[in-house]
């Protein structure tokens, strides 16, 4: 007789290793300021052949981030645990289905005194944590995953300007009489590009003027005649600019009328308010009035 080998076999399912993608972007560039939104996206994204259970996204708003809210879309198979909520965001997809992705915005406004920089970082975590990581196709490591986003931040540019005159009784054409309009810098930060204008005014005639700065500011021209219009590069934070102009009441004045003079000064940075909290451009009066009786000359 001969002896045959004996054998046995069994079959077993083999699953996929599960494959996570966390994404993250910002709305917009630049510096934000004191006050303003910032809108996060957030995408997990099942980028393997197997469902994931209780995929968990996570975004805590840092130092910097105040006042936070998020809103969820869905997946073409995967719902949202709930459409919105307060910050922080911390929300679990009990199956995400392969191939799908599921989008959560997170929005946030900027501390009254922000940190100069503010990262955001959220996480992508799940029950199998042999889960792997991947972005942009790269498998990075095993979960939990993580996307950030850094974003450069500044308390808010606050510009003030003022104007004074030093007639308080009427006058008559020909009088002398003197302005003074002072611009500062009420803000924590630096501000830039300022643009200052004093135009010649109806019946006053304007002459020579001066410019004196305190602190560390610059002014961009220490005298001129006429019409003020100047470029300011930087004003640096608690600092002044103060124009002095000499002008005297025109010719044509008419009596007993009431002139008045107004100055601006505007920033190229949008997000720069004026002393109390209104919007550019910042405005400054002063008002002479004529002596009653006096002639058109």
């Amino acid at each position: 007789s001969s002896t045959k080998p004996c054998s046995a076999s069994a079959s077993v399912t083999l699953w996929p290793v599960p494959v996570l993608e966390l994404t993250k972007t910002v709305a917009s560039s630049g510096t934000f300021y004191a006050g303003q939104s910032v809108v996060y996206t957030i995408t997990a994204k099942n980028a393997g052949q197997a469902p994931v259970s209780n995929a968990k996204v996570v975004d805590t708003l840092p130092a910097g981030l105040v006042n936070g809210s998020w809103t969820c879309a869905p997946g073409a198979s995967t719902p949202c645990p709930s459409a919105s909520g307060a910050a922080p965001l911390d929300a679990t997809l009990p199956l995400l289905a392969a191939g799908d992705s599921v989008v959560f915005t997170v929005t946030a406004t900027v501390a009254a005194q922000p940190p100069a920089s503010i990262t955001n970082v959220a996480t992508l975590d799940a029950d199998a944590k042999n889960s792997q990581c991947q972005r942009a196709g790269v498998i990075t490591g095993t979960v939990p995953c993580q996307a950030q986003q850094a974003i450069q931040t500044a308390a808010l540019p606050i510009l003030a300007i003022s104007k004074s005159v030093d007639a308080t009784a009427p006058l008559s054409p020909g009088d002398p009489l003197m302005y003074t309009v002072t611009v500062r810098n009420n803000g924590t930060g630096d501000l830039s590009q300022l643009t200052i204008t004093d135009p010649l005014p109806a019946y006053i005639e304007l002459g020579a003027w001066t410019c004196t700065a305190t602190g560390t500011a610059t002014c961009p021209g220490a005298s001129g005649n006429g019409a003020l219009s100047q470029f300011v590069a930087t004003l640096p934070a608690g600092t002044s600019l103060v124009y002095t102009l000499a002008a005297k009441i025109g010719a044509q004045a008419p009596a007993g009328s009431t002139l008045v003079n107004e100055a601006s000064a505007t920033s190229a940075v949008a997000a720069t308010q004026c002393d109390g909290g209104t919007a550019q451009p910042c405005k400054a009066s002063a008002a002479v009035s004529t002596k009653p009786g006096v002639p058109v000359g």
